[in-house]
Formats: structure tokens, sequence, C-alpha cells
């Protein structure tokens, strides 16, 4: 065995310490020399396809594939240039799969993230990370991949894609939180002192809390699928209140994020809800802070370089109970919401819209519950407009009402309200006011809500509607109700139309174009105000017709009523009882027109005893503001009324008229005004005149009239019935007769004179045998042809004059109706109306 010469073995040695030496700087000094020529290099390709900026407090190169980097973070620009830190990554670890030589990229293979940080914020206003406008809302970092290279450079082959430097073989996230706020609102570390508000007192600009997902976990052990293609999975673990699966896959040439499926599901208390939902999520449980759990599924595609053109589809499933309403009080009993987000189909511009499906919406409590069934929704960000469709509501009010809120509680209690509303809503407008009219001014909305078998009691009514139904039509312009029907007892109502325009109804409530009817059973039910009245007095039956309009202004002045008009009708098929003696109405047929200023009474014509009525009169209301009373007129007739049914109707009401009987008519007119500082007593104003005619009446056993019979030797049995006729006047609470006479074939009485309605007498009644009258007229022979007064005067006055004197009697009538004083006058005067009187009597 030869040995080396020893030259040859020293130089080998030196070249072995040589190689060795040279091993050991690239090992240890290496590193340290290459690391930060490494970091300049990812902050290159960082810049490069990023508007953003790679900081980090170190790095350190593990030759000859090992990175690690500590507190790295992502920095981009905020608002007015402002750096905003979007990603922060405690540690940070990169396997290279080449070694770093040269001046192209690095080759990642493997990343290991550790407690990473991902802040997502809403900005409003500022510009983009590509230094164009930003809309409001936009997220920070939406526009942060580069998209600005020159055209030709892929023609040159300068253009490099990102999955020749990106060859992931592993990934490994591990505790990792994302962080979703508005740029003005809190942050997760100070939402966790400042709880939200709840909806009692939350302002209305109150910023929203921040959306947090925690202990998010992600490990991918694959080869690429194709290409630059790579799936994922990542799981969120933040027991025991929320988990969450997502998995999907990343394009990194095509920079495309893929969610094929997204589960999350989150318990939820009576406590502030948990971070990892939402913002409006969060808000809505927090003003209905439901005892149960949120599920949230979906899948999403979204271009990293235009996340707006993002595609998504997300169901929220919300299940539980409310044992107190935050500032209300009550319960809900039982809590279900499903609905659906999805992204529509971009406008022009690429800016998209949100749909939104309602699978269901249900809250009970007790009896009471309201369910929207279905609906679906469209969110145009970009427009803020906002449209709606196929919103169908249902609801229905039980008699359990102790678990209601408050508000509700009372609302439904004061009112009395129970049974079921189905409503059907559609309507486009603005997500705020666009300008100064009022934001219900800008929306373009139509329903239509049934209502059925509802109960329900109005203010200063004593008892409720009951089986109410109907259609209510809302419209843009107007709200329409048609053929609605209900009972009160046992009148019936139905409503064939009104309408209510919307336009200004913030200062006046206008009910327009009223049509309807009632079918009146004619008891004296409890009616409020002057319709109580009206109804107490006359107690109507039947069907009337009402057609009108009412308008109130919101805000009135002092004294200021509603201003309105009805008219009222019928066509015979209806019925009254009036006086409170009840004299009873039938087949009426009416024009009535009231309104706030007056009350005119066109036409009224009825059947009642047996005869006819037929009246007409106008009512002008008091202006107590203007010092102008009530003023009233009108006129009328009666014609063949029954007085033995008017007897038999008084006899039920407590007045005794033994012998009232015949046939009898009447005209009147009236006029008047009415009470007043001035005139407190509604007598004094009132005038009427009329003209009186019965036929085979038996009167004789009246006051005044049977006086006068006992006085003028008549036999009472040889009286008989016949006709009562006259005209009075009553004006300033007297009755003035004139002309009154009632008389028989045997016998009869003429007079005039006044009758107080306190009762006092002051009249003058002629008496006279008629049956005489006649002996004496045919004895003597005198002819009576003539209608002139004088004429018959003078051949009266020739048949008394060669007659006995019990021919004619003569009565001063004083005293008051209860203490006649009636006073005989020895000298009869004949006068020319006496004289008419007895030719007529004796015909």
């Amino acid at each position: 065995m030869s040995s080396m010469p020893p030259k040859k073995g020293k130089k080998l040695r030196n070249v072995l310490i040589a190689l060795a030496v040279l091993v050991g700087l690239t090992w240890f000094v290496g590193p340290r020399i290459a690391a930060p020529l490494i970091q300049r290099k990812l902050q290159a390709m960082v810049a490069k396809h990023l508007h953003a900026e790679l900081r980090m407090d170190s790095l350190t190169y593990h030759f000859p594939y090992g990175l690690r980097a500590v507190n790295a973070s992502l920095v981009t620009g905020g608002r007015d240039g402002r750096p905003v830190e979007l990603i922060r990554v405690g540690d940070l670890e990169l396997a290279l799969a080449e070694i770093p030589w040269g001046s192209g990229p690095l080759v990642i293979e493997k990343i290991i993230i550790r407690k990473p940080v991902v802040n997502l914020i809403r900005e409003s206003g500022g510009v983009r990370e590509d230094g164009s406008p930003r809309d409001e809302g936009e997220l920070l970092g939406e526009h942060i991949v580069r998209d600005d290279e020159k055209p030709d450079d892929e023609k040159k082959g300068l253009k490099v894609k990102p999955s020749a430097y990106f060859r992931l073989r592993y990934l490994s996230i591990e505790d990792g939180q994302v962080a979703f706020r508005d740029a003005d609102g809190p942050s997760p570390a100070e939402a966790k002192v400042v709880q939200v508000a709840s909806a009692a007192t939350t302002a209305p600009n109150t910023p929203r809390p921040p959306v947090v997902w925690k202990g998010i976990n992600v490990e991918i052990k694959a080869q690429p699928t194709s290409g630059a293609e790579y799936a994922w999975e990542m799981a969120l673990r933040n027991a025991p209140v929320a988990t969450a699966n997502v998995r999907g896959k990343v394009d990194v040439d095509a920079a495309t994020l893929d969610v094929e499926k997204f589960v999350l599901s989150v318990k939820v208390g009576a406590g502030r809800p948990p971070d990892v939902l939402p913002a409006a999520l969060q808000e809505a449980l927090t003003r209905l802070p439901v005892n149960g759990s949120v599920s949230i599924g979906g899948q999403a595609h979204v271009p990293l370089t235009n996340v707006k053109a993002s595609v998504y589809e997300l169901g929220v499933d919300v299940g539980g109970s409310v044992e107190a309403i935050p500032g209300h009080g009550g319960r809900i009993d039982h809590a279900s919401m499903k609905f659906k987000l999805a992204s529509g189909e971009p406008d022009a511009a690429g800016n998209p819209k949100t749909h939104l499906t309602i699978g269901l919406i249900d809250l009970t409590t007790g009896d009471t519950s309201v369910r929207v069934e279905k609906g679906e929704a469209t969110l145009d960000g970009a427009a803020r407009t906002w449209a709606a469709r196929e919103i169908l509501i249902k609801a229905e009010a039980g008699k359990d009402r102790a678990a209601l809120p408050a508000p509700l509680a009372r609302l439904v209690e004061k009112y009395d309200v129970a049974g079921k509303v189905q409503v059907t809503l559609a309507g486009t407008g603005p997500t705020k006011a666009a300008d100064d009219r009022p934001y219900l001014d800008q929306i373009d909305a139509e329903g239509l809500a049934y209502a059925r078998d509802v109960s329900f009691k109005p203010a200063k009514f004593d008892r409720p509607f009951t089986k109410v139904s109907g259609a209510i039509r809302l419209g843009r312009k107007a709200v329409a109700i048609e053929n609605a029907q209900g009972r009160y007892d046992d009148d019936e109502f139905f409503l064939t139309s009104a309408r209510i325009p919307l336009e200004g109804i913030d200062r006046e409530v206008q009910i327009r174009e009223v049509t309807g009817s009632a079918r009146l059973s004619g008891k004296t039910l409890d009616y409020p105000l002057v319709l109580g009245k009206v109804f107490e007095e006359v107690r109507p039956t039947g069907t009337w017709y009402v057609s009108g309009n009412f308008t109130r202004k919101v805000h009135r002045a002092p004294g200021e009523k509603p201003a309105f008009w009805v008219d009222v009708t019928t066509d015979g098929d209806a019925g009254a009882t009036i006086s409170k003696y009840g004299v009873p109405l039938t087949n009426v047929k009416t024009e009535i027109s009231v309104s706030s200023k007056a009350t005119e009474v066109r036409n009224v014509e009825a059947r009642t005893l047996g005869g006819t009525i037929k009246a007409e009169m106008t009512f002008t209301h008091s202006d107590k503001a203007a010092g102008k009373p009530l003023t009233y007129a009108g006129k009328g007739w009666v014609r063949d009324v029954d007085l033995k049914a008017l007897k038999e109707v008084l006899a039920d009401g407590g007045k005794d008229f033994k012998r009232l009987s015949g046939t009898g008519n009447a005209n009147l007119t009236f006029d008047g005004v009415g009470k007043s500082d001035n005139q407190p007593d509604g007598w004094l104003g009132f005038r009427m005149a009329g003209k009186v005619d019965v036929f085979e009446g038996d009167f004789w056993t009246a006051p005044i009239v049977d006086d006068v019979v006992g006085r003028s030797n008549a036999k009472p049995d040889g009286l008989s019935t016949g006709q009562v006729r006259g005209d009075f006047v009553l004006k300033e609470k007297v009755f003035t007769l004139s002309n009154a006479s009632v008389s028989s074939p045997l016998f009869g009485i003429q007079g005039d004179g006044t009758i107080g309605l306190d009762g006092k007498l002051d009249l003058r009644v002629i008496a006279a045998p008629l049956a005489d009258w006649k002996d004496q007229m045919k004895a003597t022979k005198v002819p009576v042809v003539s209608d002139v007064a004088g004429e018959i005067l003078g051949a009266f006055q020739s048949v008394l004059n060669g007659a006995q004197r019990t021919l004619l009697y003569e009565f001063k009538v004083g005293g008051t109706v209860k203490d006649r004083k009636i006073e005989a006058v020895p000298a009869p005067v004949l006068t020319e109306g006496v004289a008419k009187w007895i030719r007529e009597s004796t015909k």
C-alpha cells in the first residue's frame, strides 16, 4: 500500500479546509448576508403585483430553502393616503422550491402562518389603492391587485405568471383572525369594551359593530389540481360559541377564489351577539336577542382583481326564543328566520346587486303571530336603491296578550284587536332619502292586504266591530279600501270603496270617494257622539246607502274641526222609528247630505201609520269662532194617517188617548235659530206654521172640547165622529190657533186664540148645534149659495135673529191646561169666519 506524497496530502487537506470554511461561511454567514437581499426581493415581488407594501421586523434565511419573518405586515394606503395595516402575521415561515440565486422571483413551496390578523375595513370616500376615487362603502384592499403591466410584456416574455413562483404544496394557518369593520367604527378590541347599544338607545348613525372570526385553522396538503389551481379547506373553532367549515379552490394565475362550501353554526344567547356574525345580523339580534342558534351556509366566486364582481349565495337560518324584548317588555315564544342572500347581475359599470329571498320569518307569542312566508328584494349599492316584490305577510292577533311587548299590548288592548290579516307587498325606493321630501314620498310601493274575521273596537265605541273582512290596496299615490264589511252587534256595514291619498299625508289625512251601505237592525246601540244621538232618536232599520269625503289636518288650529260631507240615500228598503214614542216609518226613500257646514234633507218619503209622510229641510251648523248659531228651515206634509194606530203607539209610550181615532192630514213649515250666548233658549228661535185636517175622529173628550160641550146643552151620547181642522203658528213658545174647529153632524165648536207651551190658555170658542142650524135654515128657507163671506154672514145672521139664542154659544177660555177657567159670553157674536164654518159644516 503506497502512501500519498506529503505535498499532495497537505494540498488536499488545505482544499478540504477551504471547502469546510466555504461551507461554513455559506451555512452560517451566507444566510445573514443573503437575508436582506431576499427580503428586498420578497418586498419587490409584493410591490410588483399589489398596491401594497410588505413590512417586517426581521427576516431570517435558513440555507438552502428556509425563510422566516417576524411581525410581517401588508400595508396599503387608506383614507387620504394614510397607511393602513391589512394583514399582520406574528410568525411567517416559508419554504422555497429553489435556492434564491440570481434575479428571478422566489419560488414558494410551503407556507406556515401563525396567528395572522386580517383587517377588512369598509371605507367611505378617499382614493383607492390604485389612486382612483373610492366609492362610499368600498373595502380597503378591494383594488389591491395590480393590473397595470404593459400590454406587450407577455409577448416579450417579461410577464411572469404567479404560478411560476407559487408552487404551493403545503399551507398552514394557525389560530388566525379576520376582522371586518367600518373605518369609523370600533375596532375588535374597542368593541369588547364598548358593548353594542340596544335598539331603544342606538343613535341613527351609530357605527356598525365589527365582525370577527377567530380560531381560524387552515391546512392544505395537496398537489395543484391543475396548473395554477389549488384546493383548500379551512376550519374555525371558537367553542362553545361558533364553528365553521369552509372548502374551495384558488387559481393563483387568474387571481380567483372559489368557496365551494361554507357552513357557520353559532349559538346565540340573551347577551351580546357573537362577533363572528355579519354586522347587520348582529344589529338585528341586538334589537331582538334570540336565545337559540344561527346557521349560515353558502358558496362564492371572488375575482381578487375586482371583488365587486363577486358571485355568491348565502343561506341564513335563525331559530330560538326571546325571553325579554329590550326596552318594551314581553317575550317571543318562537322566533324563526330563513332567508338567502345572493349576488345579482352587475350593471354596465360592473357594480353588483344583492338579492334577498325570504323563506320564512316567524315571530309567535301565545296565540299572536307575524309570519313573512316569502319575498324577494334587490339592493343596488351603486344606485343606492332597493326593490322588493311578492312579500307575503300573515298576521294573527289572538286574545292572549300578556306576553306581548308593552306598546303593542297597549295598542291591541285599546282597540281590542283580534283576527287574521294577509298582506302582499312590492315596491322600490332609495336606501335613504334622496332629497328634502319625506322618505315615504320617495317610495314607489304597492300592496294588497286581506282581513279575515277581524274584530276591533274603535275609540269611544263601547263594543267591538266583529267579522270584519275586506281588501286594502297600497299604491304609490293612494291607499284604497275595497269590499270591506263588518258587524256591530246586529248592524251590518259594507264599505264598497274608499281612497286615502298619500301625497301630503304628513300635513292632512284625506278619505276620498267613500261608498258603502249599512243594514241596520233598529236597536238602540251605543254608537258614540252625534251618531249615537241620531240612532237613538231615529232607530233606522233596513238598508241605507252612504257616500262621502273626509279631510283632517294633522296640525289643527285650536277649535278647527275636520271637513267632511256624507250623502245618505235609501231606495224604499229602509225604515225608522221616530220620536220618543216610537212612531214607525217604513218604505223610506230619502236623500240626505251632511257636511261639516250644513245638513240638507232634500227629500224624505215614507209610509207611517197607514199613511204617507214627506219632508225636506236644511240645517246650517253653528260656528262658535265666527259667532254664528245653528239655523234651520223645512217643510213637510202628512196624508191619511190612522190616528187609532197612533193612539196605540202613544199608549205603548205611556200616553193614553182613549178615544183618539180618525184619519189625519197636515201641512207644516218651520224655521229657526239654535241656542247661542244671546239666546240660550232654543224654543225662542223656533217658528212653525201649519194646517191640520182630521176626518172621522172622536175628540169630544179632549180637554177644553169636553168643557165646551158640557156647557152647551149638547148630549154627549149623541156626539159621533167628526172632523177636526185648523191653522196654527208656533212662535216664541206660543201656539196661535185660527179657524180651528171640531165638528160632527150634530154639534161643532170653532175657535181661535193662543196656547202657551207653559200651558197658559187664551181662547175664544164658539159652539153650535149644527143639526139645529140645518133645521132652522130649512124652516126659514134661507138659501146659501154664495161663497162671499159677507153674503154668508148676512144669511146666517137672519137665521140666528129668527131663532132661539141656543143656536150659538160663545166662551172665553183662560187659565192653564190643567186649571182651565171657562167663561160664557152672554151675547155671542156671529163673525164671517164662524158663519163660513157653520155653512161648510152643515152642507
